[in-house]
């Protein structure tokens, strides 16, 4: 019996990844949510961390200086996939089920990867430039979507 109860928990864990199903709870964070708690400070984040400074002194360029701070960009761009990777789940408030909201979401995923990736090298042009595409991407979705 305790076999057979143990093969039934497998067995549907098994079909649930099979099927494209998720064992995982359900949403408890709408779409704004999303937005305003995880992307928007993780896209702070990266966004701030490499940039050029123009003043009367000249030209100053910022980049993460310490193990610590490459870290928290390489944490902040995971966070933003991992946050796409929640905008396509069905089942929260906000959530369209559109291909180009889709889309839009892999787009981001893909783009925070490539920004995480720039920090996990310590690149600093890699992260300026991946910064702009991550940039689009939530710029494409907003203007889409019509959101603030």
């Amino acid at each position: 019996m305790f076999v057979a109860s143990i093969w039934f928990v497998l067995a549907s864990a098994r079909t649930s990844v099979a099927d494209g199903t998720s064992p995982a709870a359900a949403p408890v964070a709408s779409v704004r949510e999303l937005m305003t708690g995880l992307v928007s400070p993780a896209a702070a984040t990266v966004y701030r961390s490499v940039g050029y400074v123009v003043s009367a002194e000249g030209e100053k360029e910022t980049s993460p200086k310490t193990d610590e701070e490459w870290d928290a960009v390489a944490g902040s761009a995971a966070a933003i996939a991992e946050a796409g990777a929640l905008l396509k789940t069905s089942g929260r408030e906000g959530f369209n089920d559109s291909e180009g909201w889709q889309k839009f979401a892999q787009d981001m995923i893909d783009t925070s990867l490539i920004s995480r990736q720039a920090a996990a090298r310590r690149d600093t042009q890699a992260l300026f430039a991946s910064g702009e595409a991550l940039n689009q991407s939530c710029e494409g979705c907003h203007s889409a979507y019509d959101m603030p």
